[in-house]
């Protein structure tokens, strides 16, 4: 894991190239992971934000991406409430041209 933390960090550490750029080798090895991304009002405006994490990912060179509404103090003991959405947008992220 190169990068995990709450979602709220990753919008300002995104801001600062240094500090979210996966520099792994590969982008095979390089994972992201952020949690307390609370669903939009919309499912709409949740698939745009996840779309818009994606795409960070993307261009920060990550491989392996995973964004939960979880919170600590175990944000990993459940899946997010808006999983399907996320599977829908997020999966492409290793395949090749997604």
């Amino acid at each position: 894991m190169r990068y995990e933390n709450f979602a709220s960090s990753w919008a300002t550490d995104f801001a600062k190239p240094r500090a979210s750029q996966c520099d792994c080798a590969k982008k095979s090895s390089c994972g992201l992971l952020l949690h307390g991304q609370a669903p939009a009002a919309t499912p709409a405006a949740t698939t745009a934000a996840l779309t818009t994490v994606r795409q960070q990912a993307v261009t920060r060179k990550y491989g392996y991406v995973f964004v939960t509404d979880q919170q600590m103090p175990n944000p990993w003991a459940g899946l997010p409430s808006y999983f399907a959405q996320l599977m829908d947008v997020i999966v492409p992220v290793g395949v090749p041209g997604g």
